[in-house]
């Protein structure tokens, strides 16, 4: 019976995310369907979060449940591959990760809808000023990660645990220690029964033969002229015109929704950015502690907190490439102290850790995992004394060696990795 009332309300729940589409009330001036939309996903936010809470307590054993795309007029599988993935292949599902893979397509379509149309909404779409726009139901996008970010949908420390430290494995992964650049795909960690698979990147920062870049910004349009690289597509064609084809790119941290790094960048011994020692606004990037992962001194790679930096700040003069992120997924040798086992946020996510030898692991799941399942790879299978997470959601890879050239991407920082 709880079985069959749990599938009935994720059935209701999906249906109803078309209602701002079909709804009636919905069809006012053609300038207003956009405060619509954004109002009745905001709703339906709502209804999930407050539907997760109440599965929290009823039930967390697993549910049948079939492809819904037949019954979703007006919505075309292909516009939305997230939620395509998440209707073909959920047969057998956990309603509180269900919950939570919903709740992220929700505000994945909200962050679109408020960036292709944050003109319309500063020039009184919604009936209101830029002003209360801005300082109302929408925040100042300058502070608000959380628009861009992936914006996990339970924080954390909330998340009710029981770590079991046999369920999870805890081998060190096995790789050729003498390379100087590897990628491995593949790589499986996390759970015993179901582990999640990864790729992951080596490389030594003393390396002769690869050399490393974090790129912002480049005049790669006109020449002369300045401007943000973004995709993948524009960072390798800007390295081989320099005649250094990359052989990694991948995305270097979190960034406002003007696609500027949230925090410090140093490129080429140049501060871009300036440290952001902001804490308790939304998003993974204000997780205490956060970080910064950077390389200086020309080959040393190392991963400090916000407050390490904030009591060794001069030590940037030394920094000739640095990004900042968050949270801090290993510290000190230990897990981050607020991650859980039993997490329901799940993600592509990508991160760096620093390993034993001084070499530089990059790592970027091919599975959606949580927090402490991502963290477990760089504690236990590479050994990291330090690993920071980068991002998620919209994280990408481009690895010619393994044929994994990731399309699109929109990025600010990009990390590098070329032949010389």
């Amino acid at each position: 019976m709880k079985r069959s009332v749990t599938n009935n309300l994720l059935l209701l729940i999906i249906l109803g995310v078309n209602l701002c589409f079909l709804n009636t009330s919905c069809a006012q001036e053609p300038q207003q369907t956009i405060c619509c939309e954004i109002s009745a996903l905001e709703i339906q936010i709502d209804d999930i979060e407050k539907l997760r809470e109440d599965l929290k307590i009823k039930s967390r054993s697993e549910v049948k449940f079939v492809s819904v795309w037949e019954q979703m007029p007006g919505i075309k599988p292909s516009d939305y591959p997230d939620l395509k993935k998440f209707c073909d292949n959920s047969i057998k599902i956990k309603p509180l990760v269900d919950l939570a893979s919903i709740k992220q397509w929700l505000l994945r379509l909200r962050t679109l809808s408020l960036d292709q149309y944050l003109i319309l909404l500063k020039e009184v779409q919604c009936g209101q000023s830029a002003e209360q726009v801005q300082g109302g139901a929408y925040p100042n996008r300058e502070d608000n990660v959380a628009f861009k970010e992936e914006g996990d949908p339970v924080e954390e420390k909330e998340i009710v645990d029981n770590y079991i430290p046999t369920d999870f494995i805890s081998d060190p992964i096995s790789y050729d220690k003498k390379s100087s650049f590897d990628v491995m795909d593949d790589i499986e960690y996390g759970r015993k029964e179901n582990p999640k698979k990864y790729i992951c990147v080596i490389y030594d920062p003393k390396s002769k033969e690869y050399g490393i870049d974090f790129l912002y910004s480049a005049p790669y349009k006109i020449e002369g002229q300045w401007d943000r690289l973004g995709s993948f597509q524009n960072t390798s064609n800007f390295l081989k015109k320099k005649d250094k084809p990359p052989v990694m790119l991948m995305n270097a941290g979190m960034f406002n929704p003007d696609y500027k790094p949230t925090g410090l960048f140093y490129r080429n011994g140049h501060k871009s950015f300036d440290f952001n020692n902001r804490t308790g606004l939304p998003g993974n990037f204000y997780m205490d502690p956060g970080g910064v992962f950077a390389i200086k001194d020309g080959e040393v790679a190392t991963i400090l907190t916000r407050e390490e930096m904030t009591k060794n700040f001069k030590d940037t003069m030394n920094y000739q490439y640095a990004t900042q992120s968050g949270p801090m997924l290993v510290i000190d040798g230990k897990l981050h102290p607020d991650f859980k086992s039993r997490s329901p946020n799940l993600n592509i996510r990508n991160g760096v850790g620093i390993m034993p030898d001084g070499k530089i692991v990059f790592v970027i799941s091919k599975d959606e995992v949580n927090l402490f399942e991502f963290a477990l790879l760089f504690k236990d299978g590479f050994r990291c004394k330090d690993a920071l997470y980068l991002d998620g959601n919209i994280s990408k890879i481009y690895a010619p060696s393994i044929k994994r050239l990731d399309p699109g991407g929109n990025f600010a920082g990009i990390i590098a990795i070329y032949k010389k």
